[in-house]
């Protein structure tokens, strides 16, 4: 073997020790460079409106106290899986985190059905309470135990739902006889629209602007700030200011894969779950004034029920929670709890 080969041989013996003894003191992923660990997060909401705003919030503090190491990407509007595919998707651990709806989430487990139950809370405080507190703990494990995904946060996104029509104008009960009204496939809301005379028609969240638009429902109960970003103001004419049920996101991580993490980014991102449903419960306040405001600007006709309105109202609204197909899927003892809670 010449001079030159035996040179070029030890050479390359001694940088091979030096990787070897790196590799040792410091790990495989400080000598080679890493990519990045990517978590998929499937959105509902548009990346500009508030709720999608605070989950974009959160995957940049995520990427920037894990210094890069995680970048969630969020996929907004639906745009990578609908609410129920998310959830599926998660479970065929094919995807990492999803935000789904109470309503949405009601064809997979029954535990926030609770936040269906017309007027059950007292205000967004009484909320809140109950979803970041020890009621939301229990809450958390019952979800766990049943559909092996793990609870990041609850997510408060625009406090209570409004009763909205494209035909006629409701003021009172009777003026919802007949009408076909959107539903999740929430068994709480679907008994709630016939209880006030109406039809309720499932429709999935993508399809209900053309359903409104086409005559396939006649109204949708939704929150004054989802209005505006998907233009539903465009084919909805009348509102019922009525703080009718709360909705909230679940935002779901599979667990497996969290599980995978290091310890120390496992903290991290919980800690800035906590933080995102704080940052939401403000930002989605200022979002429901200001869209509000909107909807009547662009000429869409609010009605504030008189108390003896409300009170009729809340009559049939509260009697929905003796129905027994609602009896069925409610954990009753829970209602107790909450009812508890707001006082």
């Amino acid at each position: 073997m010449t001079t030159e080969r035996l040179g070029l041989r030890r050479g390359f013996c001694v940088l091979f020790a030096v990787f070897v003894t790196m590799g040792a003191l410091l790990g495989p992923r400080d000598v080679f460079a890493q990519k990045p660990i990517t978590i998929k997060l499937a959105s509902p909401a548009a990346a500009k409106q508030a709720s999608g705003v605070v989950l974009q919030r959160f995957a940049d503090r995520v990427k920037e106290r894990s210094g890069g190491r995680i970048v969630v990407e969020v996929y907004p509007s639906n745009s990578l899986y609908g609410p129920r595919a998310a959830v599926e998707a998660m479970q065929s651990k094919v995807l990492e985190m999803a935000a789904v709806s109470n309503g949405n989430f009601a064809a997979f487990q029954k535990t926030l059905n609770v936040l269906d139950l017309p007027f059950l809370f007292t205000d967004r405080g009484h909320l809140h309470e109950v979803l970041w507190g020890p009621i939301g703990t229990k809450m958390n494990r019952e979800i766990e135990r049943d559909t092996k995904l793990k609870v990041l946060w609850y997510q408060d996104i625009g406090g209570f739902r409004q009763l909205y029509t494209s035909k006629k104008a409701v003021r009172v009960p009777e003026d919802v006889r007949g009408l076909k009204i959107r539903t999740t496939t929430s068994p709480v809301e679907q008994a709630i629209v016939r209880a006030f005379g109406g039809l309720p028609t499932f429709v999935d969240w993508g399809e209900t602007y053309s359903g409104l638009q086409q005559g396939v429902v006649d109204g949708e109960l939704l929150l004054w700030n989802w209005l505006v970003p998907f233009k539903h103001h465009e084919v909805i004419r009348y509102a019922l200011d009525l703080d009718l049920y709360a909705i909230a996101w679940v935002v779901l991580v599979e667990p497996t894969f969290f599980s995978s993490l290091p310890a120390d980014m496992q903290k991290m991102i919980s800690e800035e779950a906590d933080q995102a449903a704080k940052y939401a419960a403000k930002l989605d306040e200022d979002d429901v004034r200001t869209s509000r405001k909107y909807l009547v600007d662009k000429g869409v006709k609010v009605y504030t029920p008189t108390p003896a309105e409300r009170s009729r109202w809340r009559s049939l609204g509260v009697g929905v929670w003796e129905v027994p197909e609602v009896v069925k899927t409610v954990d009753m003892g829970l209602v107790k709890e909450i009812g508890k809670a707001g006082k």
